[in-house]
C-alpha cells in the first residue's frame, strides 16, 4: 500500500428560513459547496445569491415553500482539510 494524501476545500453557508417558533428560532440548514476561491467574504456570498437569482427553497412547518434570500444567510465558513494516510510497511 502506498502513502495517500486527500485534500478538500468546502464553503459552508448557513441559512435560516420560515417563521420563528415560540423560542424565536427559525428553521436552519447548511449548504456545502466546493470552495475554489480563498478569502470569500459574507458580502460576496450575499451578493452572489442576490445577483445570480439563486433559487433555493426551504419548507416551513406547514410544508409551504420558503424562498432563500441574502437576508436568510446567517453564517458562512470555509473548511480546508488534508488527510495523510501513511504506509508504514507493517504487516501481521
Amino acid at each position: 500500500m502506498a502513502d495517500t494524501i486527500t485534500a478538500s476545500k468546502t464553503l459552508d453557508i448557513g441559512i435560516e428560513y420560515g417563521s420563528a417558533d415560540e423560542q424565536n428560532r427559525k428553521l436552519t440548514t447548511t449548504i456545502k459547496l466546493k470552495n475554489f476561491k480563498s478569502n470569500v467574504t459574507e458580502s460576496q456570498i450575499k451578493t452572489a445569491f442576490d445577483q445570480q437569482n439563486v433559487l433555493i427553497y426551504g419548507y416551513d412547518e406547514n410544508n409551504n415553500p420558503q424562498p432563500v434570500t441574502p437576508e436568510n444567510i446567517y453564517t458562512a465558513s470555509t473548511t480546508n482539510q488534508t488527510i495523510n494516510n501513511l504506509d508504514v510497511g507493517w504487516e501481521d
